[in-house]
């Protein structure tokens, strides 16, 4: 997963922490990466991103 590309589900430790960093408003990440290292669904968090970007 880079910056320049869409977003996917993070499968390792670096993406998740490479979506946290680059995608996430500073608030979010950790409540982000607590879901991710809880195992938690990462789907409504890549949901909103998008929703996000639509409404922009």
């Amino acid at each position: 997963m880079t910056i320049d590309k869409t977003p996917s589900l993070p499968n390792t430790d670096a993406e998740a922490i490479t979506f946290a960093l680059d995608r996430l408003e500073p608030f979010e990440v950790a409540d982000f990466l607590s879901d991710y290292r809880d195992g938690k669904d990462l789907t409504p968090w890549l949901d909103a991103w998008h929703q996000d970007r639509r409404a922009a």
